[in-house]
C-alpha cells in the first residue's frame, strides 16, 4: 500500500459508499466504526487486511474520519487483537464476496502461473501484480506480501524445473 495520496487519489479511492456507510453505522464507538472503516477501505483497494495500524496510510485515516464527523485519532483506540477485529473481517469479506485463500488455492495459484505467465517473464513485480489480479477474478483475499512473492519465486522454481526436464528428455 503507498503512503502518501493526492487529495483526488483519496476521494477516488478513500470514499464510503452509501452501502459502506449504513455498513460502518451498524459499528458502536467512535473507534470501531473507524477502525471498521479503514479495514473496509484497505482490502478493497489492497485486496488484503493490513496486518498493524501502521501500514495505514494517516491521509487515508483522516479522509475516512472526516467523511463520518470522526476525529481521525480515534484510530489510535482500535483494538488489533480483540474479537472486534475478527469479526468485522468476517463483515467485511462477506460484504465484499471475499474469502480467504486456502493451502489448495494457492498450489492453484501457483500452478495457473507455471501455466500463464511464467513462460513469459520471470519478473517478480509483473507476477505479483498477475497474482493479485487473479486473487481480484477468484475473490480470494490476496496472501500476506511475503507469501504471494515466495508463490512467486515457487512458480518461476517449478517452470525451471519442468523446463530442465524436457531439455534432459531430448538430449
Amino acid at each position: 500500500m503507498k503512503r502518501v495520496w493526492n487529495p483526488d487519489e483519496l476521494a477516488d479511492q478513500w470514499t464510503l459508499t452509501p452501502r459502506e456507510r449504513v455498513l460502518v453505522g451498524w459499528q458502536k464507538g467512535d473507534h470501531t466504526a473507524l477502525g471498521f472503516a479503514v479495514l473496509l477501505k484497505y482490502v478493497q483497494i489492497d485486496g488484503r487486511f493490513p496486518r498493524t495500524r501502521h501500514e495505514v496510510p494517516p491521509a487515508a485515516i483522516a479522509h475516512l474520519a472526516h467523511q463520518l464527523n470522526l476525529p481521525a485519532t480515534a484510530f489510535i483506540a482500535y483494538d488489533w487483537e480483540n474479537r472486534t477485529i475478527k469479526h468485522h473481517r468476517t463483515a467485511i469479506r462477506e460484504f465484499l464476496n471475499l474469502r480467504e485463500p486456502t493451502v489448495a488455492d494457492q498450489e492453484a495459484l501457483t500452478a495457473w502461473l507455471v501455466d500463464t505467465h511464467v513462460p513469459e517473464t520471470r519478473q517478480i513485480p509483473a507476477l505479483i501484480e498477475h497474482v493479485k489480479t487473479r486473487c481480484r477474478e477468484l475473490h480470494l483475499e490476496l496472501p500476506t506480501p511475503d507469501r504471494v512473492e515466495r508463490l512467486v519465486r515457487t512458480a518461476i522454481a517449478r517452470s525451471e524445473e519442468h523446463t530442465s526436464e524436457l531439455q534432459s528428455r531430448f538430449d
